[in-house]
């Protein structure tokens, strides 16, 4: 019984963590799909001439390289939002998993615990019927014995 109750005081902390790091993975997750649905937005306002016409719009070699450079990084950037939203998602369903995983122990430790504690509640009931049984027999000889002791009296007299 203790080690169940200990086990179930360690799952449950390992639920709470687990809790926690999704709550604060969740608000990363938020302001990254904030971030992103901000980039998404500028891109779509700039329209499918907007990268082609920075291009075009440079005037020497220089400017145009400059310019490549420019857009490289722009896109490395975004690049870089994407990959870390969708690796947050998947730590955040990771986590989501380990938590489901962590609630189905501690409900069957729960169950577990509910089985033996009615097991245990029907040995009591069973030890209390064998003592009353017993308490019963124990009147029912000692009765006897009263009886007896009073008929050796009697014969004696």
């Amino acid at each position: 019984m203790v080690v169940v109750d200990g086990q179930m005081k360690a799952t449950q902390k390992g639920i709470e963590g687990y809790a926690k790091a999704i709550v604060k993975m969740d608000k990363i997750r938020a302001e990254q799909k904030r971030k992103l649905r901000n980039r998404l937005r500028a891109l779509y306002k700039m329209g499918l001439q907007g990268y082609a016409q920075i291009l075009l719009s440079s005037q020497t070699s220089g400017e145009f390289s400059r310019n490549m450079k420019f857009l490289k990084i722009v896109a490395e950037k975004d690049n870089v939002i994407i990959e870390n939203y969708k690796a947050n998602l998947d730590m955040l369903a990771d986590e989501q998993l380990k938590l489901r995983t962590q609630v189905r122990v501690y409900a069957q430790f729960q169950k577990n615990l509910n089985q033996d504690i009615e097991k245990y509640k029907e040995q009591k009931r069973n030890q209390l019927y064998l003592l009353s049984q017993i308490e019963n027999d124990r009147a029912i000889h000692l009765q006897a014995i009263r009886e007896w002791r009073e008929a050796g009296r009697k014969l004696e007299e």
